[in-house]
């Protein structure tokens, strides 16, 4: 006879304990300047995530069942967060941006010491200063490459693109890109006005400066 499995205290602790982390990691998906992959790293949560991606198949069930509140977690900041930071970009932008940067720089020490658990070698020293520079002076420099780039269903794939290699790279922060592209305000007001419509085959993502109605297929 099977024994039936019971939801323990300690199980519904876990539960939303990934689902808070879930939260912090979908925040590096709209938040500048924080990375949804150094948040996986930070919790603990970002090998099983790669492991999981590179063999789905493996253990499936089991990895479903434990990235389920993550991933939920992730979706409802994502639709909270975007309507959050559309009002006080338009509100308070100035504040709002050096929040983004106090954002980048709270996340380092723990990033530095999540990547220095099995020791810091030159080469990685010298990799870590050289990624750092080829960074800075990108976004220095190149920030005036994307402010012409035109909006239309491709750049929003590849702006979705780069939001999930936002997870599978820790330190990387995808919004940033949509910012120098000129998106980013754009995709907040879009998943603020996000729904689905119930009783028919369209999707609706309203944005009137930027989105049509897009049928499925």
């Amino acid at each position: 006879m099977k024994r039936k499995v019971q939801k323990t205290p300690e199980n519904i602790r876990d539960w939303l304990f990934r689902f808070i982390k879930g939260m912090f990691i979908g925040s590096g998906f709209i938040l500048p300047g924080v990375s949804g992959g150094a948040l996986a790293a930070i919790f603990g949560i970002y090998e099983r995530i790669i492991s999981f991606l590179a063999h789905i198949t493996k253990n499936f069930k089991e990895n479903v069942l434990f990235f389920l509140p993550v991933g939920l977690g992730a979706l409802t900041a994502l639709f909270l967060l975007s309507f959050v930071v559309s009002f006080l970009l338009g509100s308070y932008a100035s504040i709002i941006l050096w929040f983004f940067v106090g954002c980048i720089v709270g996340t380092v020490p723990a990033l530095w010491k999540e990547a220095g658990k099995k020791g810091r070698s030159q080469r990685e020293l010298f990799i870590l200063i050289t990624s750092f520079v080829g960074a800075f002076l990108f976004l220095w420099q190149g920030a005036g490459l994307f402010t012409e780039i035109s909006q239309n269903i491709w750049t929003w794939m590849i702006a979705g693109f780069l939001i999930a290699l936002g997870v599978i790279v820790p330190g990387l922060s995808p919004s940033n890109f949509l910012v120098y592209m000129g998106m980013y305000k754009a995709m907040a007001d879009g998943f603020k006005k996000f729904r689905a419509s119930g009783d028919s085959s369209y999707w609706y993502w309203w944005d009137s400066d930027y989105f049509d109605l897009i049928q499925n297929d």
